[in-house]
């Protein structure tokens, strides 16, 4: 189902784009799988997309929340993707019955925890950023943090990722399956100065 309409210039073309809501279709799953790999670059070796993918599409599916920039109609392939998940929700699996009563204990997610784990390694060890990423038994009571996927083919023009991130707060508010999220984690590439590059006036401050 489209969303809104909208137009893309560039210096080659002009062409007319629609926002679509995310599904869990094989086009966005293929789709997503690529966006992964090509945002984690030489660290997609660490992370099994596949799992990863389907998790964040399951879970536009569960919030009703998620959208996508298409130039070619429904069926064509998303040029950008922006969608959330909870991470409370998602550190682990749902309880499961085990001779015909529920389980005490929750396992932990293997479709997320490596990429929460990814995550915390490039933080620093007194980060914030750790307490939000893998949250105790009692700060689980005063935060419900929301990892932001934001997905965009690297030619895309960066000025149509903010209607994304309007829709995604606002389909979020109106879901009945999204909780209060009080923190919200935006996930995007970095860049690491190498070699030479550090000596010609380009390093920049470390951020947590």
């Amino acid at each position: 189902m489209s969303i809104s309409t909208f137009t893309i210039s560039t210096r080659m073309s002009t062409s007319q784009s629609c926002l679509f809501l995310i599904t869990s279709s094989l086009i966005y799953r293929i789709a997503v799988k690529r966006l992964l790999r090509q945002h984690l670059s030489h660290d997609d070796e660490l992370i099994d997309v596949h799992p990863l993918a389907e998790l964040i599409l399951s879970e536009g599916v569960r919030l009703g929340s998620g959208s996508s920039v298409k130039t070619d109609g429904e069926e064509s392939d998303p040029w950008a993707l922006v969608a959330a998940v909870d991470i409370i929700e998602n550190r682990v699996c749902p309880r499961y019955m085990v001779h015909g009563m529920w389980s005490l204990t929750r396992q932990e997610n293997p479709a997320f925890k490596p990429f929460l784990d990814y995550l915390i390694s490039t933080t620093t060890p007194n980060s914030p950023l750790r307490a939000i990423l893998q949250p105790s038994s009692t700060t689980t009571q005063t935060i419900r943090p929301a990892l932001v996927f934001s997905l965009r083919m690297l030619n895309l023009p960066l000025p149509l990722i903010p209607p994304l991130y309007k829709m995604l707060m606002s389909e979020l508010k109106d879901s009945v399956e999204a909780p209060n999220f009080t923190h919200w984690l935006i996930w995007g590439r970095g860049y690491k100065l190498e070699g030479s590059e550090e000596g010609m006036g380009l390093d920049l401050n470390p951020v947590a």
